[in-house]
């Protein structure tokens, strides 16, 4: 399931697992058109039933609490060609990069504890996290909410992904529900721009580690405030993590300097007049789009585009 190989390989790795020794069957049997022929034997029902089977038996054996819960998505591409027929593997925006490739999307939600899985739902590739959250939230806690150990309070732990207004209404109109989320603090400068000195270390293993290691001064620190977001108050808390700090600010300083240095090389290409450099809106537009290449706002520097002289500070 993890080192996925082509289904012409599925004889090789067949033999090379314990699979053979539990369930022998014959090698030379495993073949590409025997893969399908077996999976065209499964109906869409077959497959809601074998699920549903699945996991009320894991809730059977293990009894997971689920007073929390974590749910994230992820996508898996494929090599899919672009004619194969397919509602699932669509070409959307890709977590690994392969954006040219045709891709599937897995939601996938755990207990905290146990991190056993109590539901997983399979979309198209082209499907927003925050869409498919939308919908399937219904479904999803409905299953939850009807486990036996679920706790009178539930709180689900998602990524910014899942973030939208009208999620979010529909967790506050159910009042067993909570949600802990992340948010941006580039939409929230204020908060970015709190002082360290109403900061507190957190009670955690990590910092409890840190002090016996004597690092004082890498321990994650923590601010609680209250905001308003997606049309309510909410508790907030902004945590700082030095070792985080630092490393952000090396980078920052790194992009910084490489702006310098091809505002001096754009200085010399204007002074010697060389081609393609005598427009002063296309030597604007070309440090807007280095800017934008290194993910740094342009505002850091300031252009005088004296043509045929560009002076930069």
């Amino acid at each position: 399931m993890i080192e996925a190989v082509s289904k012409n390989k599925l004889c090789q790795w067949y033999d090379r697992t314990a699979v053979q020794q539990i369930r022998p069957v014959d090698i030379g049997e495993l073949t590409s058109q025997r893969y399908w022929e077996k999976w065209d034997r499964v109906s869409e029902k077959a497959l809601k039933e074998i699920t549903q089977r699945f996991f009320e038996r894991i809730w059977e054996l293990e009894s997971p609490d689920a007073d929390c819960l974590l749910f994230d998505t992820t996508n898996y591409y494929t090599f899919l060609a672009s004619d194969t027929p397919s509602d699932l593997a669509r070409r959307g925006k890709s977590k690994d990069g392969r954006h040219h490739l045709r891709q599937i999307g897995l939601g996938l939600l755990v207990a905290r504890d146990s991190k056993l899985p109590l539901y997983y739902c399979v979309y198209p590739g082209n499907v927003h996290d925050s869409k498919q959250f939308e919908a399937i939230m219904n479904e999803m806690f409905g299953i939850v909410c009807g486990l036996q150990k679920t706790k009178e309070r539930l709180t689900v732990v998602i990524d910014k992904g899942m973030n939208s207004e009208s999620n979010y209404a529909w967790i506050d109109e159910h009042a067993r529900i909570h949600f802990v989320t992340t948010y941006s603090t580039y939409f929230a400068q204020e908060l970015a721009t709190t002082t360290l000195d109403r900061f507190e270390p957190v009670d955690i293993a990590k910092n409890k580690k840190l002090l016996e290691d004597g690092n004082r001064e890498d321990l994650i620190l923590a601010y609680r405030t209250r905001g308003e977001y997606w049309g309510k108050q909410r508790a907030v808390v902004v945590t700082y993590n030095p070792t985080t700090a630092r490393k952000q600010d090396y980078t920052f300083q790194s992009k910084l300097e490489t702006i310098r240095q091809q505002l001096l090389t754009m200085r010399n290409n204007v002074r010697e007049k060389a081609p393609h450099w005598k427009n002063r809106d296309a030597i604007r537009e070309r440090y807007v789009r280095l800017c934008e290449r290194l993910h740094v706002s342009s505002d850091y520097y300031t252009l005088f585009l004296i043509i045929p002289m560009m002076v930069c500070r």
